[in-house]
């Protein structure tokens, strides 16, 4: 009987991923991070390098949070009593899929912040000033994300 039940969850978890994905919204993405790097950096191709990938990186986390608040609209004000066993389910779905993706980024944070404490060993006063540019450009981009989810919370 637990088998069967298995099944039914994992059948049900595979259908719906496949519905939500082709989902039509009319709600538009944030357009992606580009940072610009002051020139002050350009010639250190080892920071260049460590900011583009760390650029993606935010850019990869923030797509996808904005894609689950996107195609799942009914379930962002519903309280759990309020709840269906399906849409528990689905939300069951959509925090593991939050989970991996905010899982994702905080162990390449963790790694830019450990690079980055290494670079400001290695850069002068004025590359250290131009990195911490750098490191505002990504603050504001997740105090923009928090924003824009509030934003898509509120048209539902």
């Amino acid at each position: 009987m637990k088998k069967l039940v298995y099944i039914v969850i994992i059948s049900f978890l595979v259908a719906m991923s496949s519905c939500s994905n082709n989902r039509n919204t009319n709600v538009e993405t944030m357009p992606p991070l580009v940072v610009e790097i002051p020139a002050e950096l350009q010639n250190e191709p080892e920071v260049v390098k460590f900011i583009r990938a760390s650029e993606k990186s935010i850019n990869e986390f923030a797509n996808k949070v904005e894609k689950l608040y996107i195609e799942n609209p009914e379930l962002l004000n519903k309280e759990a009593e309020e709840m269906s066993m399906v849409e528990k389910l689905k939300v069951m779905k959509v925090a593991g899929e939050m989970a991996i993706a905010f899982g994702e980024f905080s162990l390449h944070y963790a790694e830019m912040n450990t690079k980055i404490e290494n670079y400001e060993e290695a850069l002068d006063e004025k590359q250290i000033a131009a990195m911490t540019t750098v490191g505002y450009a990504f603050e504001k981009r997740m105090k923009l994300l928090e924003e824009r989810l509030e934003e898509i919370k509120s048209l539902q």
